[in-house]
């Protein structure tokens, strides 16, 4: 490598350190940029979920249906358990209501 390669390599580095600088002190100073590299940002999200709006569709879908299925075979395997429960919250639920009735009755006579 000659000496006019190293001096357009050198210049070319310098070059791109120097914006790489220019870029960051401008980032942390001035809001006009931030403003409008945020707008480039929300720009980039906005082109991206339209690009892959049938993708996070299909992604959906197949996350409900995984959640149905499910909750098909925990009605399979513990349908009796889950009757069960039920049986014994509805057992609870009835008792308290009764007692507030009867507790309700009470203050009134």
């Amino acid at each position: 490598m000659d000496f006019k390669m190293f001096n357009i390599f050198f210049i070319v580095i310098v070059t791109i350190a120097a914006l790489i600088f220019l870029v960051a002190i401008l980032s942390i100073i001035s809001p006009r940029f931030q403003g409008w590299m945020m707008a480039r940002r929300i720009k980039a999200v906005r082109h991206a979920v339209e690009d892959s709006q049938s993708d996070l569709e299909k992604i959906g879908t197949t996350v409900g249906n995984v959640g149905i299925d499910v909750n098909k075979e925990l009605l399979n395997e513990r349908g009796e358990d889950i009757k069960d429960i039920a049986k014994e919250a509805g057992t609870i639920v009835g008792e308290t209501i009764r007692a507030g009735v009867d507790a309700f009755g009470e203050d009134k006579e």
